[in-house]
Formats: C-alpha cells, structure tokens, sequence
C-alpha cells in the first residue's frame, strides 16, 4: 500500500488543485480510512484480515462512509458522505498502482474474486518518495502564506 504519508500528501495536493472538495478534512480522513479500517485491525490480530478486508474495496467503502456519514446532522450527511468517499476512491485508485506477491485487489468484491492492479510499483517504492511530498506541501503552503501576507 502506499503508506498513509503519501496518501494524504497526494489527497491534499488532489484537494488543493481542486478546491472542490467542501469537507476537506473529511476527504483527507478518507484517504486514509480504508487502510485505518482494515491494518488497525489486521496489523495487531492477523487472522482478522479476512474479516476486515471487504472494507478495502470499493463496497466496503461505500458502506463505511455512509454508515460514517449518519454520525453527522442529517443537513451534513450527503457533503460527508461525498468527502469521505471521494478521499477513499482516491485511496483504492492509488493502490491499484502497486505490484502484489499475492493476488491485488478484488474491485467487484463480493461478486467476483478475481484480483485487479496496475502492478507499476512494489509497495515499500513509494516510501522513498516521502520527502519529495513533503517538500512539495511545504512550497505551496509557504507560497500560499507569502499571499496572504
């Protein structure tokens, strides 16, 4: 998986291109909730992974961030919701570029089983790039300050 860092990163350079999105701390939250749903379970108690998983698909996701949404008031609840499933498309669409010793992602899951990615990097190649999202988020934040000074 791309780690949480870059997750965010690229949701926030995403958000920031976009201006679209209404809730942005709810999009960046769903950026990371697919992975924060499934590892913080499956991390500490491995045989709970086949349990979580289907919260790593785009079902699984839909059903999360609307059963999310109903924790806001009810005049909130479709901006929620579109925040934190558009922050989690963006997640399952940036995993789809990782390579897998085991079969990918099951994108049709529960109807079909059958594994999908890109495969155009192996998960821990992401790291190195850290610093580089880092670096870019510092620019454009110091450039957005330099403005409203």
């Amino acid at each position: 998986m791309p780690d949480l860092i870059t997750h965010l990163s690229i949701s926030y350079l995403f958000n920031k291109s976009l201006k679209a999105i209404r809730y942005s701390t709810l999009f960046y939250v769903g950026a990371v909730l697919p992975d924060i749903a499934t590892r913080a379970v499956s991390i500490p108690y491995h045989p709970a992974e086949f349990a979580v998983y289907p919260l790593h698909t785009p079902l699984g996701v839909v059903l999360l961030c609307l059963l999310l949404s109903f924790f806001f008031a009810e005049a909130e609840r479709k901006q929620v919701f579109i925040s934190l499933i558009a922050g989690s498309s963006l997640h399952l669409f940036l995993d789809l570029f990782q390579k897998h010793l085991q079969p990918g992602y099951t994108l049709l899951f529960p109807f079909s089983w059958q594994p999908f990615e890109f495969g155009l990097f192996w998960p821990e190649t992401i790291i190195s790039m850290v610093p580089l999202w880092l670096v870019i988020i510092f620019v454009i934040e110091f450039r957005l300050w330099l403005k409203r000074i």
